[in-house]
């Protein structure tokens, strides 16, 4: 964690494999969808209806019924989409000019450099995990369970150095670009190019600091 603050040198070695070998499988490259995958037929029972639901992966739910008052099932993302945010797993869960929510996967040793939004407070629920932080100059841990609360304008780097796989729930407000950022920066290869493009959607990077 300390080496990935004085330099983003790790990571831009790191990034290009990993967004090769994370999803590729699952993923629909063009699109960012997950790609069609057997799954058996519905059964009339709700619940056996639901349990085969949730082995068929995520599922679409258009924008409009991810606003609308329900639930929203496990493994179901705004229009079956599965972003690749530089070998991080992001599918949407919901979207508004209010907010915007998707959940979160972080293979180990992935993570978000420092960086900033002006325009909008983030906040995470760690759902199974561990993840350090860099909050505002103060490094931080927050495990399954424990919520982040990120305020507009402090910088802030994510980490997952634990080993394991993390998940967590997101959630910004307002949206701003957020969406459309992450839908441009899908399968983005070379992380220059991910810093560029977010400074256009209102996200600054911080500058790599020299050891």
């Amino acid at each position: 964690l300390v080496e990935a603050r004085k330099t983003w040198r790790p990571f831009f070695a790191a990034a290009n494999p990993l967004v090769k070998r994370t999803l590729g499988k699952l993923l629909d490259h063009k699109t960012g969808k997950r790609m069609a995958q057997s799954a058996p037929r519905l059964a009339s029972h709700p619940r056996k209806r639901a349990q085969a639901q949730r082995a068929r992966g995520s599922r679409a739910m258009t924008p409009e019924a991810a606003n609308a008052a329900g639930v929203t099932p496990a493994g179901t993302g705004i229009d079956g989409i599965v972003w690749n945010v530089l070998g991080q797993a992001y599918v949407p869960l919901q979207v508004s000019d209010a907010s915007f929510a998707w959940h979160a996967t972080f293979p180990s040793e992935t993570f978000v450099p420092p960086h900033i939004h002006d325009t909008q407070d983030e906040f995470i629920r760690v759902l199974d995990g561990t993840l350090d932080l860099v909050l505002d100059g103060q490094q931080m841990t927050a495990g399954t369970g424990d919520l982040v609360r990120m305020p507009r304008g402090l910088a802030h780097g994510l980490f997952n150095t634990s080993g394991e796989t993390l998940t967590a729930l997101f959630w910004a407000t307002p949206t701003g670009h957020l969406f459309d950022l992450f839908k441009a920066i899908h399968n983005v290869a070379d992380p220059r190019e991910v810093v560029r493009i977010s400074a256009e959607h209102e996200v600054r990077f911080m500058k790599p600091v020299k050891a």
